[in-house]
């Protein structure tokens, strides 16, 4: 489905075209949902661009009034690579007069089309979930104008979900999760990329106000928090049941920070108090014990 979409989004039509683009003049797309490959991704990808050439051409739109310049819709770990590799120009299908939905459709589709879900980010399977669903509500509405009503009842939505569950291969539960994760800040959702929140603990702390989220991501950043999935749920409901912003720190601190143990056995073993005390008197050691103490502390006064 997606490889059918995919297509009629990029078909060789009257406002499609291929040229060679200078580098120079390409522009990553602001607030993607996909972030630029790392570590061995990135390394795989320069070798084989080295080795090969950028053998499918990225895709861009223009930016208005600006010179001559565009934006990257598909291929920015490409154009990255390549940077690195001082290649200079590259080939682009340009595709102009977009609507917003085809621009975010673009962006999505193709990376679905490169690659597995598996290999996604929660915070980019995350992301394009959010964008399908929110294409599809649009689709509904301009489906509907006629009528006059607005397709989001119950219904509806189960077949959006059960489109989404087609293209997707995932539950319903699933899918709702990980769109919840778009009302993370930006912060936390790194965190949850990056495995220091796991994503059970994500999906609860997206129910937390933008400043109690802020805050948490600044108290982690500063002393390392670890936040369970017990500590995330307990933030989510102290969040529900107040108007009020709660003090995400002190909750912190009273569920992470443990007082220290006092404890009232005093340990003695007995080759310790071996030359002290004859064999047959140990079985009254303890009052011995107590009796030379009360000695002791009298002659130090």
């Amino acid at each position: 489905m997606a490889t059918n979409r995919l297509n009629t989004l990029l078909q060789m039509d009257g406002d499609t075209s291929i040229v060679s683009l200078p580098i120079n003049k390409l522009d990553f797309l602001e607030n993607s949902p996909f972030k630029i490959y790392d570590g061995e991704k990135k390394s795989n990808l320069i070798e084989s661009i080295k080795d090969n050439g950028i053998m499918i051409p990225i895709i861009v739109t223009p930016i208005e009034n600006s010179r001559g310049r565009y934006t990257i819709l598909s291929g920015a770990n490409r154009v990255d690579a390549a940077t690195k590799l001082n290649i200079e120009e590259v080939q682009a299908i340009v595709k102009t007069d977009l609507t917003e939905d085809e621009y975010n459709l673009i962006v999505v589709e193709t990376n679905l089309f490169n690659r597995s879900i598996d290999d996604m980010l929660p915070s980019e399977l995350a992301k394009s979930l959010f964008i399908r669903q929110r294409s599809m509500r649009q689709q509904g509405k301009r489906n509907d104008l006629a009528s006059g009503r607005v397709c989001q009842n119950s219904e509806d939505n189960v077949t959006m979900y059960q489109r989404l569950n087609e293209e997707y291969k995932l539950s319903e539960r699933n899918i709702r999760n990980y769109i919840r994760l778009t009302y993370l800040c930006n912060e936390l959702l790194d965190y949850v990329d990056n495995g220091i929140i796991s994503l059970t603990a994500g999906f609860d702390l997206s129910y937390l106000k933008q400043e109690e989220q802020n805050s948490l991501a600044n108290l982690i950043k500063e002393k390392n928090y670890k936040i369970s999935m017990n500590i995330a749920q307990k933030l989510k409901q102290l969040s529900a049941d107040t108007k009020d912003i709660i003090d995400v720190k002190s909750i912190l601190e009273e569920s992470l920070i443990k007082p220290e143990k006092t404890s009232n056995v005093i340990k003695i073993q007995i080759k310790d108090v071996k030359d002290y005390i004859k064999e047959e008197d140990l079985p009254k050691a303890k009052s011995i014990i107590v009796e030379a103490l009360k000695l002791y502390y009298e002659m130090s006064s």
